[in-house]
C-alpha cells in the first residue's frame, strides 16, 4: 500500500517511525534518572487487533540502554476499531499519538 497522506493512509514502515522517536522522547522525559538513557530501535507489530472491543496493534517493541537490546511487550491503542488492518488510518493515529498519554503501554517480556 502506498502512502496517501490526504486520506491519512499510510504503509506500516513509515507509521512505525513516528512511534519509536515518541517513546525516545518519553524515556528521555521520565523523572526517573535510569530510564532516561534508554531508547526505542523499532517495533515488531504481530496482532492487529483492529475489531475488538478495545482495538490495538501488540507485540514486541525493541528497546535498548546499550547493549544487548531487549524485547519489551507493547500495546498501541487505537482511537477505534477497524474494518480491516490496511483501513486503519496511521496519519490519524500518529497525530492522536503525538498529543495524548495513554495512547501506549509497555514492559519487558518476561516481568510481570
Amino acid at each position: 500500500m502506498k502512502p496517501r497522506a490526504e486520506e491519512g493512509v499510510m504503509d506500516d514502515k513509515p507509521f512505525w517511525v513516528n512511534p519509536e522517536f515518541r517513546i525516545c522522547h518519553e524515556f528521555a522525559g521520565l523523572s526517573e534518572r535510569r530510564y532516561q538513557y534508554f531508547w526505542c530501535d523499532g517495533f515488531i507489530p504481530g496482532q492487529y487487533l483492529v475489531g475488538d472491543a478495545r482495538p490495538r496493534i501488540t507485540d514486541k517493541a525493541r528497546i535498548s540502554h546499550g547493549q544487548p537490546q531487549a524485547e519489551w511487550d507493547f500495546t498501541l491503542l487505537l482511537p477505534r476499531p477497524f474494518a480491516s488492518r490496511e483501513g486503519i488510518d496511521r496519519g490519524r493515529c500518529c497525530r492522536r499519538a503525538a498529543s495524548l498519554a495513554g495512547w501506549h503501554s509497555m514492559r519487558v517480556a518476561g516481568a510481570s
